[in-house]
């Protein structure tokens, strides 16, 4: 009766054992689907950052200073880029835009 128990404990300590072994191998390998998730695809690392933009009218009569001014309260505020509503105005236009000679 003794031997029967102890063969008994025998077999369970066994059991715990590769139970043991086989739940750390699985959980425990770095190399596995489940850990993956955690880095970041290729497409994940080649997006943009996300940036902050806002939409100003422009004022021809404002001073390229006082437009300096603003947008460095902007910068300072976290906004990354200014969008300006000219008012399809061709003047005001090339106030903000300065192409080269000889382009349209």
């Amino acid at each position: 009766m003794e031997n029967l128990q102890l063969n008994r404990l025998i077999m369970k300590l066994k059991f715990a054992f590769l139970f043991t072994v086989v739940f750390s191998s699985v959980c425990c390998n770095t190399n596995n689907k489940h850990s993956k998730v955690l880095e970041k695809t290729p497409l994940e690392a080649a997006a943009p950052v996300f940036e902050f933009a806002t939409w100003i009218t422009s004022d021809p009569k404002k001073s390229n200073d006082l437009y300096a001014v603003e947008f460095k309260k902007y910068k300072d505020h976290g906004i990354d880029e200014i969008l300006i509503n000219t008012q399809t105005d061709p003047m005001n236009w090339n106030d903000w835009f300065q192409l080269p000679k000889g382009q349209v």
